[in-house]
């Protein structure tokens, strides 16, 4: 099943409190290739009706902890 899922990604960090920690929010659509959504099996048919995402998350930058 291929997939088109645009997303869009935005980081926030405080570079003087914690300059190896960021939060990271991210807003993505999740779209069926070729608009095709029908499916006899109900779980494949739930999953390709449900248009968008959202995640959260924390990255770490090991480089800049402090030595």
């Amino acid at each position: 099943m291929s997939r088109l899922e645009p997303s869009v990604f935005l980081r926030l960090g405080g570079a003087k409190v914690l300059p190896w920690l960021q939060g990271q929010v991210v807003l993505s659509l999740s779209l069926a290739a070729g608009g095709r959504t029908h499916s006899p099996n109900k779980a494949v048919y739930a999953m390709k009706m449900e248009p968008a995402f959202t995640s959260f998350g924390l990255v770490i930058y090991p480089h800049r902890f402090k030595e």
